[in-house]
């Protein structure tokens, strides 16, 4: 059987590793990956931010991208690596649980962006199969906003969808 921040969000989300072949223990399979990637949401104390107005450092991490490897869930170490190479800051997962269908993950972050100190809970879960994932990301916590007198509770959504072309 197999098993598995943010310059406010500078999604954890290009979980693919490149290395030669299958790796028997994770469930997505080795090839040619397509990976979408969006900010599904970003709420300051309760209130949507509007697309026009969400920072431009977290709309440049919505993108689609193909990547020859294989999206890496069933190593936890991986995981917290891949997620604390993209954002300014430190993760570290309190919690992280492998099925064959599903990960999910709970920690905690330290990240400092934009102006804002930001230190989130961080939420993750992915539904996987063999040919494609579904990765939600899910920070939140409170910040001191630039500009804003006070903490401001933030709350930041981002989604990564992946498939499987073929073999690379």
């Amino acid at each position: 059987m197999r098993s598995s921040k943010i310059g406010l969000l500078a999604l954890a989300m290009g979980s693919i590793a490149g290395c030669a072949g299958d790796n028997p223990d994770n469930v997505p399979l080795y090839g040619e990956w397509e990976m979408t990637t969006r900010v599904t949401s970003l709420t300051v104390d309760g209130n949507p931010i509007p697309a026009s107005r969400i920072p431009q450092q977290i709309r440049d991490m919505e993108k689609a991208e193909t990547i020859c490897g294989e999206p890496m869930f069933s190593d936890q170490d991986w995981q917290e690596d891949d997620i604390n190479s993209r954002i300014p800051g430190s993760c570290t997962f309190e919690q992280y649980d492998v099925t064959p269908t599903f990960v999910s993950g709970r920690g905690r972050c330290s990240a400092s962006a934009m102006q804002a100190q930001f230190d989130p809970v961080l939420g993750l879960g992915i539904t996987q199969s063999e040919q494609a994932y579904r990765m939600e990301l899910i920070l939140e916590g409170t910040a001191q906003l630039p500009g804003r007198m006070g903490n401001r509770y933030v709350r930041a959504v981002a989604v990564q969808q992946g498939k499987r072309l073929g073999d690379c």
